[in-house]
């Protein structure tokens, strides 16, 4: 895939404006950590790593239209006794730029395994994922158990659960739609964003103010595109 040099933003002004936004939120990232971009085959991804080197690691995916700095309410509590590896996704909002489009589940799985072989991590892996990171989480412990210490799924996409009706078409895409492209009204757009992170707001309300900040920046200034759908496993998976 060849791209502009403002690639995956819409122009160099938007790309400027996003950056911007996210280095102001990356300042409440709470614990000294390292930000490294990854190359894979997808592109380049950027990985912030905290914690002790020499204890066990935690990989974080987060959740759907965000980055990696979703993890900052948490981060100093993991990173006491994880050596934690927090994910720009490659198909999202952050610091990582694809190069590939990820169309299906088994581009997402492949796209993480080439990263943690890259980042060293070829076993033993703790992997965390909330949300849409919580179904990314599945698919990946489908092909590579062997390579996984332990999951955990918070509140994960589909993946355990069937949300209703044909959610495909009468939720996620449109919903993923509507973030992605920004097309949701402002006033709605913030308050459902102020809704989502209260308690994130009571514990730090400037930190939780640039991250919803960073949240509807992001949305303004990617170009838009649609990740897979989230799948339910089946009962034999």
């Amino acid at each position: 895939m060849k791209g502009s040099e403002y690639h995956p933003f819409r122009s160099r002004q938007t790309r400027e404006k996003y950056l911007r936004a996210y280095d102001n939120s990356e300042k409440f990232w709470p614990v000294p950590h390292e930000s490294k971009m990854v190359g894979t085959s997808y592109g380049q991804t950027l990985v912030r790593i905290s914690g002790p080197e020499d204890a066990p690691p935690l990989v974080l995916l987060h959740g759907i239209c965000c980055s990696s700095l979703m993890c900052i309410p948490q981060i100093e509590a993991l990173s006491k006794d994880f050596h934690t590896f927090a994910v720009d996704d490659i198909y999202d909002y952050g610091r990582s730029i694809y190069t590939k489009a990820v169309k299906s589940p088994t581009d997402y799985v492949n796209w993480l395994d080439g990263l943690f072989n890259a980042l060293g991590l070829e076993n033993n892996i703790n992997l965390t994922g909330l949300s849409y990171g919580g179904w990314q989480t599945s698919q990946y412990m489908l092909r590579f158990p062997e390579k996984l210490s332990s999951i955990i799924l918070i509140a994960p996409a589909a993946t355990v659960f069937p949300t209703g009706l044909p959610v495909g078409e009468l939720f996620f895409r449109p919903a993923m739609r509507a973030f992605l492209t920004r097309l949701i009204p402002e006033p709605f757009f913030y308050m459902h964003m102020r809704w989502m992170v209260k308690n994130y707001i009571k514990r730090d309300q400037n930190a939780a103010n640039s991250f919803v900040h960073c949240y509807s920046t992001a949305s303004k200034c990617f170009k838009p595109k649609t990740p897979p759908l989230p799948t339910v496993l089946s009962d034999r998976e």
